[in-house]
């Protein structure tokens, strides 16, 4: 299976959101970066066929996606950022309402139903109503009632936003669990859940995209152009204006900092170190629109 992207463009008025996006995609893992308004959100929309390119298109092994219409759609799951949940709904009914709409079989929706909500742990609580329910219990529904029909696209909008780092964990590893013949893109800001799950990263910066790759791949573009450095307090403001400071700590009362960037800090104590795809986003996205 293969999703292209030819080309795409989507431009509102005088505001370019994405600007001429050519991409090849098979089944995989692909971590979408980019600051907030980078386009991301414009570019999942227009793969779901729920915005039209101004530019471009999607294709689906050599098929518009557009042309294949319901078919398209049969083969396309979607967890949106701003996803509704219908508070009065139990897990359940919500699973089967969703199922409705997707137009699966009544035996087959129930069982595909009991199947998921065991599968991203929900069962004990599927006649709950959902508004009484965590964050990151919302979110795993989400990514259930994705999925319901088996979905070989399955595109996921920041589907992290707002959970805790125990959430975000069990999060990537059901994401991981789904992923057997399917192409996952995955969307987000947030570069830890993406770092270990994702077989490709593309990397989204003012509607162009900068770059992709391996973790490895990628990271290997700023080995060399990482250091720790030792500082004194006081001297913190001054080499924030004038470098990308991706951590700072504290340690024996003395100030951390890990920089990175094309110019060698002009500083005695420092030393090299390993690069991280942390380092990569911030080396790309240093100005204030990458501040996370």
């Amino acid at each position: 299976m293969k999703l292209e992207l030819d080309r795409i463009s989507k431009q509102y008025g005088n505001k370019i959101a994405l600007d001429g996006i050519s991409l090849e995609l098979q089944e995989g893992i692909y971590g979408l970066l980019g600051a907030n308004g980078a386009g991301k959100t414009t570019l999942m929309r227009i793969i779901c066929g729920i915005l039209n390119p101004t530019a471009g298109e999607v294709k689906l092994n050599g098929t518009n996606n557009i042309e294949m219409g319901e078919d398209y759609r049969d083969i396309l799951g979607y967890l949106p950022q701003d996803f509704g949940y219908y508070p009065s709904f139990k897990a359940k009914e919500f699973m089967l309402y969703m199922a409705s709409l997707k137009g699966l079989e009544s035996n087959y929706a129930k069982m595909r139903t009991e199947e998921l909500l065991q599968i991203v742990g929900l069962s004990e609580v599927a006649n709950k109503k959902v508004g009484t329910f965590s964050g990151g219990m919302k979110q795993r529904l989400g990514i259930a009632q994705a999925v319901l029909n088996d979905p070989k696209v399955l595109i996921l909008d920041e589907p992290t936003a707002g959970l805790d780092p125990k959430e975000r964990i069990h999060f990537r590893k059901l994401i991981s669990s789904f992923a057997e013949d399917k192409i996952i893109i995955l969307s987000t800001h947030i570069v830890s859940d993406v770092e270990q799950i994702a077989d490709q990263i593309l990397i989204l910066k003012k509607g162009n995209l900068l770059t992709q790759g391996t973790v490895m791949e990628l990271t290997d573009r700023v080995r060399g152009k990482v250091w720790e450095c030792v500082i004194d307090n006081s001297e913190l403001e001054q080499f924030s204006n004038k470098y990308s400071i991706v951590n700072q700590h504290i340690q024996n009362n003395q100030m951390i900092i890990r920089v990175v960037g094309d110019d060698e800090p002009d500083i005695k104590n420092k030393k090299v170190v390993a690069p991280t795809l942390e380092d990569l986003y911030m080396y790309y996205f240093h100005e204030n629109e990458g501040r996370m």
